[in-house]
Order: C-alpha cells, then sequence, then structure tokens
C-alpha cells in the first residue's frame, strides 16, 4: 500500500564503494552519488521502516552480499546519508525540483526520490548538477559502517 511520507520523516541513502564512495580519501563521489539514469528516480529507506541506522546498516550488509554473490567482489557497502524529507521537498530552483514519493514495490521501506524540471524548463546537464548538487547538502554527514562478511 502507498503511503504519504510526512514531511518531518527521513529517508536515508545507502552508501558503497567504488561507485559512490571514495574510501582511500574518505570521499564521495558526487557524480554518482545520485544519478537519475534516464530520468529514472533514485531510491532511498523510509526511516518509519528502518528507524534505527542498524537497521539500515543491515540492509547495506545483505545488499553487499548479494553483489558480491552475482560477482562483484569489490562492491563494499561502505554506510548511509540521511536528510529530513522536508529538506529535500524543499529544494526549489528555476530549472526544478524533487518529489519524495513512497514506491512499496521493492518493500514498504522503499522511497522513490525524483528530479522535477520547473515548468517550461527542459533539463540540460547543468541544470541537473546544480539540482543534484542541492540534493547533496540536503543529506547529513555519511554514518560509516563495516560488514562482517
Amino acid at each position: 500500500m502507498v503511503e504519504e511520507i510526512p514531511a518531518g520523516d527521513c529517508v536515508t541513502r545507502i552508501v558503497d564503494s567504488p561507485h559512490k564512495w571514495r574510501p582511500e580519501e574518505r570521499e564521495f563521489v558526487d557524480a554518482t552519488l545520485f544519478e537519475f539514469p534516464g530520468g529514472e528516480p533514485e531510491s532511498v529507506v523510509w526511516r518509519k521502516y528502518a528507524p534505527e541506522i542498524a537497521d539500515v546498516h543491515s540492509m547495506g550488509c545483505e545488499r553487499q552480499r548479494e553483489k558480491r554473490a552475482a560477482g562483484r567482489s569489490t562492491w563494499t557497502y561502505e554506510g548511509a546519508i540521511t536528510a529530513q524529507v522536508k529538506a529535500i521537498r524543499d529544494i526549489a530552483t528555476a530549472e526544478g525540483s524533487f518529489a519524495v514519493e513512497h514506491a512499496p514495490d521493492e518493500g514498504q521501506w522503499h522511497v522513490h526520490v525524483s528530479m522535477r524540471a520547473a515548468e517550461g524548463v527542459k533539463l540540460n546537464k547543468a541544470h541537473k548538477m546544480n539540482l543534484k548538487e542541492h540534493l547533496r547538502r540536503a543529506f547529513a554527514a555519511l554514518e560509516p559502517h563495516k560488514c562482517a562478511s
């Protein structure tokens, strides 16, 4: 069942390396933290259904096991970043904004963050980069984690 996500709730982005995080430099790969490939939404975890960071870390470790079992031996869950839904929805530039919507197709915890063009705007690469930078700033610092295996 799709639910309305209250503005005061939080969502968390799972961060992996080497795709989104450079462990050696302890920094994000900003270009890949949020990509919106082909205009598709990005997935985040609704903290209503994973209230403790340990719950999110458990999901990240399970994802690491799945990726490595599928042959991606270097895929590593590094931790997670969290934002309040209101902070994401409040992003509005001349180019566009973001929607945050429950998408329980992968589980009740699953939420989509979608990039929306402002009326009359065709988003180009520079617009998208600007919007993604605003989105990145809505999220707190990485809460690091090392999986047991």
